[in-house]
């Protein structure tokens, strides 16, 4: 079974290396152990559009030409590895290692903070959920029988709950506190 894994910033530093040496995406994806499509999606992600200083005075004397570029018309999409880049009065894209890296960083950290639900959601978790918990129903027959609402993990519900976003506590749920809080070593 294939052990799926993020792109670290050495991948990314490959990719930018090989776009910018012409090597296909085939060659790149032998050179770090991924797949093609997994290249692409990267390159798609996080290529950075950029037009040159003179952009404006350029398309306002020369409005009925075409201004993009053939090399942007096929794989891999992006300007890396162009001859006449520094020059270039076309659009462009181009792929950056350090840029992109910086907005996985970016995601993953804004994922992994904050409630993601909601006002509105938590509103109607309070209304429908809280006279259920006071009758005594566990997690698991509020998962069974309300996956609508409850569309996100137990684990992130258990949080949620220690943190006080809801109108019920810890406390309102016998197996919570009865487990203990592991220790950091």
């Amino acid at each position: 079974m294939t052990n799926y894994c993020h792109l670290s910033y050495e991948d990314r530093k490959n990719i930018e290396d090989g776009l910018n040496e012409n090597k296909s995406i085939n060659q790149i994806s032998k050179e770090i152990s991924r797949n093609h499509s997994t290249i692409l999606r990267e390159i798609d992600r996080n290529k950075k559009y950029s037009e040159p200083s003179s952009w404006n005075n350029y398309k306002i004397n020369h409005p009925d030409l075409d201004l993009s570029c053939e090399r942007l018309k096929h794989s891999p999409y992006v300007c890396n590895g162009c001859k006449s880049r520094s020059g270039c009065r076309k659009i462009r894209w181009t792929y950056y290692a350090r840029e992109a890296q910086r907005a996985y960083d970016e995601l993953i950290k804004s994922c992994r903070q904050g409630i993601n639900l909601t006002p509105e959601e938590v509103h109607t978790i309070n209304e429908i959920i809280t006279p259920l918990i006071k009758k005594g129903q566990t997690t698991n027959h509020l998962y069974i029988n309300h996956p609508d609402i409850l569309d996100f993990s137990k684990s992130s519900f258990y949080r949620y709950i220690n943190d006080g976003v809801f109108e019920f506590g810890p406390l309102d749920f016998p197996r919570i506190v009865k487990y203990k809080k592991k220790k950091k070593f």
